[in-house]
């Protein structure tokens, strides 16, 4: 479980939250289908880079993006904000549910149907939603959750927003994150 400094010392955050469903503290927005013969590698007129499964790593791999036309974009939502977190729905049985942050979007972007963008309200901070959804609970339950066919495994988006987070208030989340990044740090200088 998440912990985080207090004057007190660090503390669990769910001691000090109640837990709520993702769907009461972010929307999901499913990603474009487009054909795969569609998707080039160079940019041409009337297209939009898409980021696909690929692009989900430890930080978004922005380098990975195919251009489609941009006709098949059904809804300004499916450009991905700073902020939003991408989420692997359809993947490998190990791979469902790894996530990546878009801490800033270095240009227009949208996302392939592989990929579910989960876009966070006033509620919650993305980077405390990143961290929440990166625990070992969250990846187990997505785990478990997700369907597998022959060759690939699916998350439902109503399984992915029946997860239940801790959510403390906004300052707090803050307090989170601060503390769970300086421990990330440090753990690499060691």
């Amino acid at each position: 479980m998440t912990t985080a400094a207090s004057p007190e010392g660090p503390k669990r955050a769910d001691e000090a939250s109640s837990f709520i469903a993702l769907n009461e503290c972010c929307r999901a927005i499913r990603g474009v289908t487009f054909p795969s013969a569609e998707a080039k590698a160079e940019p041409f007129a009337g297209s939009i880079p898409c980021l696909t499964t690929s692009a989900v790593q430890d930080e978004v791999a922005w380098e990975t993006a195919r251009h489609i036309p941009d006709c098949y974009m059904r809804s300004i939502e499916q450009e991905i904000q700073a902020g939003d977190l991408l989420v692997s729905t359809a993947n490998s049985k190990v791979l469902v549910g790894k996530l990546a942050l878009a801490r800033v979007v270095p240009q227009r972007m949208t996302f392939g149907a592989f990929v579910t963008v989960l876009r966070p309200l006033e509620n919650v901070l993305p980077i405390y939603l990143f961290l929440a959804l990166r625990s070992d609970s969250a990846r187990r339950y997505f785990f478990e959750r997700s369907s597998e066919t022959t060759n690939i495994s699916n998350l439902r988006t109503e399984d992915l927003l029946a997860f239940e987070i801790p959510l403390p208030s906004l300052g707090e989340q803050e307090r989170i994150a601060g503390w769970v990044s300086r421990g990330i740090e440090a753990a690499f200088v060691a």
